[in-house]
């Protein structure tokens, strides 16, 4: 009767009872993890940039040059943006220098556009640091349930 725990619980210990196979599915599965990790990181290094140029054009005016009506269609135009994808750029562009621990960690490829947008279409300034530090952990449906369930004041109007 003792022998029944013990053998039940080797049959969930990866590395002392699982085939071959399943040792080897699993690796390989840890490399793909790791590798998307990787990919999701330069992803998010690059969407900070892309960022940081919307930024320029809203503060320089830029994104009228050549007869576009906003940055968000500057940014469809010019990146291949869905007009839903350039709002997000758009929008933190705006906030960016009032969210400075989301921007931080976009740039740093800790958080993803999606991630610091839902911060940025509905946390205060006031209140960003204390969402950034759970967004790390969250994906972006929880992070919009969390978001949601607070009674945030609206974040100032950004046009």
């Amino acid at each position: 009767m003792d022998s029944l725990p013990l053998s039940f619980e080797h049959l969930y210990d990866w590395g002392m009872s699982t085939s071959p196979l399943a040792q080897s599915r699993h690796r390989r599965q840890q490399q793909l993890w790791a590798r998307t990790a990787t990919v999701a990181g330069r992803l998010n290094r690059a969407q900070a940039e892309l960022v940081d140029i919307a930024a320029e054009l809203i503060e320089d005016r830029h994104w009228g040059d050549g007869g576009f009506k906003t940055p968000e269609h500057h940014l469809v135009v010019r990146a291949g943006l869905s007009p839903a994808h350039a709002g997000d750029v758009v929008r933190v562009a705006r906030r960016r220098s009032e969210l400075v621990e989301a921007s931080a960690a976009l740039e740093a490829g800790e958080l993803s556009l999606d991630q610091v947008a839902v911060i940025a279409r509905a946390v205060p300034a006031s209140h960003q640091a204390s969402v950034t530090a759970p967004a790390r952990e969250a994906t972006v449906p929880q992070l919009r349930r969390a978001v949601a369930r607070h009674a945030f004041p609206a974040p100032p109007a950004t046009r």
